[in-house]
């Protein structure tokens, strides 16, 4: 009874439950060993309804069997103490405790963090293999080398968005910096009184002169955002994109446009032909007044005389897939909104703002 009493006062008596079932009335609990928190023993009790006569109790330890177990007693203690606080009535249920709005209990036992392991989400040969805790270490050297590496592992990491880069020997010298970029400027100009098409890049993404040609140069897809970024940071994440070639996530919308392209280019191609007109791809053109500047249509429109008379782009909006352009009474009013385009008395019509 006097070691019970201790283990009730010292809180050793966790996750009482209760249930009553016809002339009796069944208790469970947890109860921790006095050597060690990582012990518990399982002890429940049989009462009798509504006498209050202990007609059963077992414990899992070894003295349960000799009928003097300490853990039982301070079960009965802690009975003692919640009837002698809150009566024998029920709680109402707005005196429990919130069951509904809990997370999910982790089944698993507090340990120090080396001895974890955790689900690798990368391939190894993707983990970079720079060590802090190298003993001697050219600090300067490191830091170098490692910013450098940065931009060219084609993936994201902590580092990224942490790491300012910064230069203890270095001023930014904003004069020099328009001098230089002037400089880089004049050498992609080309002698050209008039927009231009670069060689060999009517493939597109499958020419490495295509790619070549919009590094370094702002074109149409990213026009947007350059023109609204802000914030530095903003700025730099853009930079960063466009010159170090960070790959956005691969979305199913831009996913079925890629890979219906084609189809629909053939598709106006046959139309055309209706019209006395030639489609043919385009590449990537430039305007030598703002050779920063740069854009790939998907195509270029001529007439019989084989002038030019247009520009194809191709959209191919996901939300359309298996539906008439002109019958989209079924979608919802937010992807109705955000089309390219509008429909009036049947006719329809290319959206001028986005």
């Amino acid at each position: 009874m006097v070691k019970g009493r201790q283990y009730f006062a010292s809180g050793h008596v966790k996750h009482i439950k209760s249930i009553a079932k016809g002339e009796y009335f069944f208790v469970k609990s947890t109860v921790m060993a006095s050597y060690t928190e990582q012990k518990l023993y399982h002890v429940t009790l049989t009462l009798g309804s509504p006498s209050g006569k202990i007609l059963d109790a077992s414990c899992d330890c070894k003295a349960s069997a000799m009928g003097r177990c300490n853990h039982i007693a301070s079960l009965l203690f802690a009975l003692e103490d919640y009837t002698l606080q809150f009566g024998y009535d029920p709680d109402a249920c707005t005196s429990k405790l919130c069951t509904w709005n809990v997370g999910r209990k982790a089944k698993r036992q507090p340990q120090p963090c080396y001895s974890t392991s955790y689900n690798k989400k990368l391939k190894a040969d993707r983990y970079r293999n720079y060590n802090p805790l190298t003993t001697k270490l050219d600090e300067t050297k490191f830091a170098n080398e490692f910013i450098a590496t940065l931009p060219n592992s084609g993936s994201f990491c902590m580092f990224d968005q942490i790491l300012e880069i910064e230069y203890s020997d270095y001023v930014v010298d904003i004069k020099n910096l328009n001098e230089r970029t002037n400089y880089s400027l004049n050498l992609i100009k080309q002698d050209a009184s008039e927009p231009y098409e670069v060689p060999n890049t009517d493939r597109q993404a499958e020419s490495i002169m295509w790619h070549s040609s919009r590094n370094c140069r702002i074109t149409a897809s990213v026009a947007k955002e350059v023109s609204s970024v802000k914030s530095p940071r903003a700025k730099y994440n853009l930079l960063e994109r466009i010159l170090w070639g960070k790959k956005l996530p691969q979305l199913k919308s831009l996913k079925y446009g890629q890979e219906n392209e084609d189809n629909a280019f053939m598709q106006y191609v046959n139309l055309s032909k209706g019209n006395n007109e030639t489609t043919r791809k385009s590449g990537f053109w430039i305007n030598p007044e703002y050779p920063e500047l740069g854009c790939s249509p998907d195509g270029l429109i001529y007439d019989a005389n084989n002038n030019l008379i247009g520009v194809l782009e191709i959209k191919c909006p996901l939300v359309l897939k298996d539906k008439d352009p002109l019958c989209i009474e079924s979608l919802k009013p937010c992807q109705r909104f955000n089309l390219c385009y509008t429909i009036e008395n049947g006719i329809l019509s290319l959206k001028k703002k986005p």
